[in-house]
Parts: structure tokens; sequence; C-alpha cells
């Protein structure tokens, strides 16, 4: 199991495993500042990398709300990634995703994923026409006053 500490004041922290047998917490990675000021953040594991999310849009003008990090494990390289569905024309996804082995769930306002649909299909030059077709499908039963949507899947390799 993983596990981070949240904290609403930025301090320092690391991504934690817990180790049954030995009712212990043992650090597995945490961010070094370099003596910069602190962001609230949070820490999130997949097999091969961490991710850190920045929760402060304030210290990143023109960034996104909350930019995503993704650190490589092997090499503990790391950048500022974007998560696109790739199943809906490579649209932005949601900034909150929830990770656990090898899936990820999100949940979207329907407002939000209707914009960004047509925000799609108004480059019809990039999209196939099955893809076309399948967003202006979804795009036309999609209200802005539905519910939220709820995207289940499968995490594609970073390269």
């Amino acid at each position: 199991m993983d596990f981070s500490l949240f904290h609403w004041v930025p301090t320092r922290d690391s991504l934690y495993h817990y180790d049954e047998v030995k009712n212990f917490l043992e650090s597995r990675f945490t961010v070094d500042w370099k003596n910069k000021e602190m962001i609230m953040h949070d820490y999130r594991e997949l097999p091969n990398h961490y991710f850190v999310q920045l929760l402060f849009q304030s210290a990143f003008p023109g960034m996104p709300r909350h930019p995503l990090i993704v650190v490589n494990k092997s090499n503990l390289r790391g950048s500022y990634v974007n998560i696109k569905f790739d199943m809906l024309g490579n649209i932005y996804g949601p900034e909150e995703l929830f990770f656990n082995r090898g899936y990820f769930v999100c949940s979207m306002y329907a407002y939000e994923l209707k914009k960004q649909i047509e925000k799609a299909l108004s480059r019809p030059e990039v999209l196939s026409f099955d893809m076309k077709e399948k967003l202006m499908k979804f795009n036309n039963r999609l209200t802005e006053d539905d519910n939220n949507v709820i995207f289940l899947g499968k995490l594609l390799p970073i390269n």
C-alpha cells in the first residue's frame, strides 16, 4: 500500500510504503525543493512513475490549475505532463485523476467535457473520420446540464 500525507500548509513530506510485517511506514519518494518556496502538493505512485501534483495556480502563471509532474522511478528524471484522452480525439481530461494498478478513474463535469469535445471538433483536420463521427454523436447526446461523466481507463506507457 502506498501512502502520502497531505498538508494544507506546504511542508516537506514523502510518499510512503507501509510494511505490514514491521508495522512501519518507509519513505519512498520526496521532492527536494532546493530551498525554494514550497508549494502545496500531492504524491501518487504508478508501477514505473511517481506523479507530483502542484496545487497552486498562482505559483505558475499560464500553467494548468494543478500542474502535474511525472518522475521516472528508474532515473528520477521528471517533466510536466498533460493527461489527454486519446479515445476522445486527444481532448484534455480533468486535472484530478485517481490511479490504481495501471488504471485510472476520473470525473468530468458535462459542461467541461462538452467544451473540450467542441474544441476538438473545431479542428476536424486532425481527426479521423471515425473519431469525428464519434465525437459529433457524443456531443449531440451530451448537455451541459447532464450529470458528471465518469471515465475508467487503462494507462498507456509514458515514453
